[in-house]
């Protein structure tokens, strides 16, 4: 037959911690305090420059960006096709840049902030080249179509000029390659 328990432990816990009372808290002191200030002060400092420094880049690509979505959403079915596969791609390129300058603002001397950085120059430039290939583009179509529709195109200084095809020139071939 098993003996029963003869010492309670519980009881004995309850005694001696009756028996000493709680225990006081301890007070941080004031040189304490003042170093979790500063290191929470700073701490707060560089997450709000991280984030102004990730508004300041995404503000600057947005007129860039609404100024591009326009000229392609101007084009024909086969550019949007082209360019909006390869703006998407830039896109997300850059905004993956964009990320890691943030995260590693505080360390321009790190691999991966000099990452983010080319990787937003490089894609913006690519996004910049993009731009002025379309920009150039819908230039050359427009001019094909007046000259197709109106026999002028415009000179350099904005005038138009008044122009016709050569005899050998077939206007069916032209008007499909300008378009």
């Amino acid at each position: 037959m098993a003996q029963p328990q003869v010492i309670d432990y519980g009881a004995l816990y309850r005694v001696g911690y009756a028996a000493t009372g709680p225990t006081p808290r301890r007070q941080p002191s004031k040189l304490e305090t003042a170093l979790f200030n500063f290191i929470g002060n700073q701490a707060l400092d560089y997450w709000n420059s991280a984030w102004d420094k990730k508004k300041e880049i995404a503000s600057k690509q947005e007129a860039f960006d609404d100024d591009q979505m326009t000229t392609v959403s101007q084009s024909s079915d086969y550019m949007k096709e082209l360019y909006g596969k390869s703006i998407d791609i830039w896109h997300k390129e850059r905004n993956r840049g964009q990320n890691l300058v943030a995260k590693y603002h505080g360390f321009p001397n790190s691999k991966k902030y000099k990452e983010g950085v080319s990787l937003i120059n490089g894609a913006q430039s690519k996004l910049e080249t993009l731009h002025m290939h379309a920009t150039d583009r819908l230039k050359r179509i427009s001019e094909g179509k007046g000259m197709n529709k109106f026999q002028m195109i415009m000179g350099e200084d904005g005038k138009p000029i008044k122009t016709k095809y050569s005899p050998s020139t077939d206007p069916y071939e032209m008007e499909h390659i300008n378009s």
